[in-house]
């Protein structure tokens, strides 16, 4: 569909790579995507555990896979955060985004069916919300038609006619998000005592359908990564002079974020590599503790318990990590008041 575009076809968009994408974007989704993810974890998690009337076997299964889609999610965070590996695997790290806004799009799903499951909703209601969640790929192949279109328009060009997403999510993504709340609102007059799973089959929805118009511009982002050579970044002059490693100085790093005067500033993304080093570092002395605990009490054998606890672990350590970075970011702040470092 693009073959006969040229680079000067996609300069607005290169433009956007090179000043946004890797800087601010990237790093501060994948970090707040981790989020979304621990949270739909614990919701699922602790509704299934506390539930006594659904099938647990096939929901222990969710849950499983649940907590192993979360490690994944993190150790691919851990792997691009760092900016050698960010600078190095460009392509992959395209991919692996597009990959977590998939991801980010649908994972709240599984709170909706849990929901018709725990309420014994009507067939029906949980059709449509089988039928939503599938029906996303239309739009998204929508938008990147639309895409496709205004390149070959030259709406991209250095001189050609301005173009912002804002448009699509204005004059598309909210007529959309228009007609899942419509579709639900005429679902909750004609049902009785389903409101919370309507009501979450509606939020879902709409954050499905609205990141289609973010993750069809995210593959034409790749498409660009793997045809042209200036799209691929080189790592800035001033951070191979000054290649300092942030993960071994997550103070200087704390302190930078508080405002304190600083010989360097660190860069955006050496706050989420010291919180998931932070976390880690929870993680390991968590896991180190129920382990010495299993193992005298001769409770190792129960492999699917051990699976539950690492898992759950993660979930754990980035809560707490996330509480030690908020607290020490707020004492280096007072500190810095008061004695105006």
């Amino acid at each position: 569909m693009l073959k006969n575009c040229k680079e000067e076809d996609f300069y607005s968009l290169n433009l956007f790579v090179k000043n946004k994408l890797d800087k601010k974007i990237i790093p501060g989704f994948f970090v707040s995507s981790i989020i979304w993810a621990f949270v739909m974890t614990l919701v699922i998690t602790v509704d299934v555990q506390n539930n006594t009337g659904i099938n647990h076997q096939i929901w222990n299964k969710v849950i499983r896979l649940s907590q192993v889609m979360l490690v994944l999610q993190v150790l691919v965070t851990v792997f691009f955060t760092n900016l050698k590996n960010s600078f190095k695997y460009q392509r992959a790290k395209m991919i692996a985004i597009c990959l977590v806004i998939l991801k980010f799009s649908i994972e709240g799903y599984q709170i909706f069916f849990f929901f018709c499951a725990d309420q014994n909703v009507p067939n029906y209601i949980s059709n449509v919300g089988t039928a939503i969640l599938i029906g996303g790929i239309v739009p998204l192949i929508i938008f990147i038609y639309v895409y496709v279109y205004l390149i070959k328009k030259g709406c991209f060009r250095k001189k050609g006619k301005k173009y912002s997403s804002n448009n699509a999510a204005v004059y598309v993504g909210g007529p959309l998000a228009f007609g899942i709340i419509l579709i639900g609102g005429v679902m909750a007059r004609h049902t009785s005592g389903n409101t919370t799973a309507i009501v979450t089959l509606i939020c879902m929805a709409v954050i499905e359908y609205l990141m289609t118009i973010v993750l069809a511009k995210f593959f034409i982002l790749v498409y660009c990564k793997f045809r042209f050579e200036s799209f691929i970044e080189e790592m800035p002059q001033i951070l191979l002079e000054e290649n300092i490693c942030w993960y071994k100085k997550p103070l200087l790093v704390l302190k930078s974020a508080a405002g304190w005067k600083a010989s360097h500033k660190a860069p955006a993304n050496a706050l989420a590599i010291v919180y998931l080093e932070i976390s880690m570092t929870i993680f390991i002395v968590l896991i180190i503790m129920v382990g010495i605990y299993r193992i005298t009490t001769g409770k190792i054998s129960d492999i699917y318990k051990l699976i539950s606890i690492f898992t759950g672990g993660v979930g754990i350590s980035l809560v707490l990590g996330l509480l030690i970075i908020a607290l020490v970011l707020i004492l280096l702040k007072l500190i810095k008041i008061i004695f105006k470092k």
